[in-house]
């Protein structure tokens, strides 16, 4: 797993050119919709890249995270049609993922019981550990939207809260 920087730098497309599968994380705000935007067409028309999957970030909930994929999504078959996205899920806006960031530790370890840690079955933790399973025997990611990350290692239970249960 490379977490690279965000931007179009020509590190950053070698990386995702050479992974096995990229994964861009999108939060909904113009700046990143258009960097991942960005991000994607130069992979697909300068690098060949046809697939990449997305995540979701800071968001409210799931509803809102797969309609950011799909903005996207839309805009990406408009403009490019030759690349396939594939929705991973999201991480949901989360205080205590910021501050495990900083920390530099796991949320789940540092923070067990914040949303993002025990975020639900449709979450990005839950659906990247199932599909990159295969792919590394070590935690999954989920990230912040600085584009550091903090490691995710279990697929959590609901998206709920613990004080909202």
């Amino acid at each position: 797993v490379v977490d690279t920087a965000a931007g179009i730098t020509d590190g950053v497309l070698t990386f995702c050119q050479a992974a096995q599968d990229t994964v861009v994380v999108v939060c909904d705000e113009p700046a990143s919709i258009t960097d991942a935007y960005a991000l994607i067409k130069v992979l697909a028309r300068e690098r060949g890249l046809d697939r990449v999957h997305v995540i979701a970030n800071m968001v409210r909930d799931p509803n809102e995270g797969r309609k950011l994929y799909e903005k996207l999504a839309r805009v990406c078959e408009r403009f490019l049609g030759d690349v396939a996205l594939h929705y991973l899920g999201a991480v949901p806006q989360d205080d205590w993922l910021r501050r495990a960031v900083q920390r530099q530790q796991a949320v789940v370890k540092a923070y067990p019981g914040s949303p993002s840690a025990r975020a639900g079955p449709g979450s990005a933790t839950t659906l990247w550990s199932r599909r990159f399973a295969h792919v590394v025997n070590r935690p999954s990611r989920a990230f912040s939207p600085s584009g550091s990350a903090a490691t995710v290692t279990r697929a959590p239970r609901s998206w709920s809260s613990p004080s909202s249960r």
